[in-house]
């Protein structure tokens, strides 16, 4: 049921939520997920860090 969940936020975009539900599978299935979460990890921080970036160009262009 969490591997399903996590999915469906998957491809609704909302990796927090994917994550999330990740953290409630245990054991040798969780190892399984190891790549995947890494990856969703890293593309989560990589959209953080391009909010951040749009967000700076935003503020240094109202002050041009």
């Amino acid at each position: 049921a969490a591997l399903s969940r996590a999915a469906y936020f998957m491809e609704h975009e909302n990796i927090p939520k994917a994550l999330s539900e990740l953290d409630q599978i245990k054991g040798y299935p969780r190892s399984l997920l190891a790549d995947w979460e890494r990856a969703a990890k890293e593309r989560l921080v990589a959209e953080q860090s391009l909010t951040a970036l749009r967000s700076a160009a935003a503020v240094r262009h109202l002050q041009l």
